[in-house]
């Protein structure tokens, strides 16, 4: 089962990359701006440094995004990462995608899933 999971990552993984491509060339041909940018700090579910990098890893790699830093997080507040989304200058919608990708590679890698919902 955890197969399929990682495989429904991977596919949910190219298809970022290929949508966030056309948006960036897209961009590049349109005399008008598309949308201004902004930079969001996500607290993140992913908690090993080894899901952290996965993730940090995964939005580096979509292209439009750019993860410029990552707290560790302590005692009352777990780990975030701050995020320059390109094209998205609603924060609210860059947090709403940072958390579907996120919950995607939890799925994945973690050994009994990741409920839907669970935040």
């Amino acid at each position: 089962m955890q197969v399929l999971r990682l495989l429904s990552w991977w596919w949910y993984l190219t298809t970022q990359i290929v949508i966030g491509s056309w948006n960036v060339a897209v961009a590049a041909w349109r005399p008008k701006p598309m949308a201004g940018p902004a930079i969001v700090e996500y607290p993140m579910r992913a908690t090993t440094d080894f899901e952290i990098a996965m993730f940090a890893s995964a939005i580096t790699i979509t292209p439009g995004t750019l993860v410029l830093g990552v707290c560790p997080g302590d005692e009352t507040r777990g780990p975030s990462v701050f995020v320059h989304s390109l094209f998205d200058s609603e924060r609210a919608s860059v947090i709403d995608g940072l958390a579907e990708l996120e919950w995607h590679l939890l799925h994945a890698l973690r050994r009994h899933g990741m409920p839907k919902g669970e935040r």
